[in-house]
């Protein structure tokens, strides 16, 4: 049987420090070199296909290449040490069950699991929606835990929003840091939210104006676009409702006031 195997890290960190694309690939050739098909077939590499990209999409350079011999008959299937490598979602995973691996095989070295058979697509199938279970169960956990903090007006995790100031509390001799408003910061966050729901600002743009007008993150540098954007869904996660209703830094700041932790 033909193989093409695939390898993927998601950054050249993971590929400094997690299982580099190296270690994935003498692992597939070692597995390809010692076993058989069920038929007692030896497996032939015919390609190799590294990449360092997010798993989160399928469409990848590397990997649709490596779809693309499978299905003009270049080879019979793809390989990887691990399910996760390909991807961790349940709708891409029956997206290729559907579309290709009807067609050619897949093998993952680390589950096992090989899909030339009714029973492997099935056992695919079951894998991916524990994994998918088990991810959404992890994330129910961590909101409920959150929210539970939030409604006691405690700190979460190690995050100040700008607009706020961290303040610690001694009661019946526990510690319990809350959030106090900061006024200079909010006046600031009043004008990113009016800037950005005139409509007429993009993030960079508001990066720009805050600079002319001197305003600066905490550490005394220049605001970037993504810490801009995380101060515009920290409020509108707090004020959905008012998302295009602010008029101005003031107002802005007595809203909070009103409604501070």
């Amino acid at each position: 049987m033909r193989l093409i195997g695939y390898c993927r890290v998601s950054t050249d960190l993971q590929e400094r420090e997690g299982v580099s694309l190296d270690a994935q690939v003498d692992q597939i050739e070692k597995w390809t070199e010692i076993s058989k098909t069920p038929d007692g077939q030896s497996y032939e590499l015919v390609s190799m296909y590294r990449e360092s990209i997010s798993g989160k999409k399928l469409n990848r350079p590397m990997l649709n290449e490596a779809r693309e011999m499978c299905k003009n008959g270049l080879a019979d299937g793809i390989i990887v040490i691990k399910l996760d490598r390909l991807t961790r979602s349940l709708r891409d995973i029956t997206d290729l069950i559907e579309h290709d691996f009807k067609k050619y095989d897949l093998i993952s070295i680390g589950e096992r699991l090989d899909t030339e058979s009714a029973v492997g697509r099935l056992m695919l199938n079951m894998i991916v929606m524990v994994s998918q279970w088990e991810r959404e169960a992890i994330a129910e956990r961590t909101k409920f835990a959150l929210q539970h903090k939030k409604s006691k007006g405690q700190k979460l995790g190690g995050y100040v929003p700008y607009g706020y100031e961290s303040q610690e509390i001694i009661n019946d001799g526990k510690s319990t840091k809350i959030l106090q408003v900061n006024e200079q910061e909010l006046k600031m966050v009043g004008l990113i939210m009016e800037w950005w729901n005139s409509d007429n600002y993009s993030l960079n743009k508001i990066a720009k104006e805050l600079f002319k007008r001197e305003y600066y993150t905490r550490l005394g540098t220049k605001f970037q676009s993504q810490q801009i954007k995380r101060i515009i869904d920290y409020q509108n996660e707090k004020h959905p409702e008012q998302k295009k209703d602010i008029k101005g830094g003031v107002q802005w700041g007595s809203e909070k006031r009103a409604t501070s932790y």
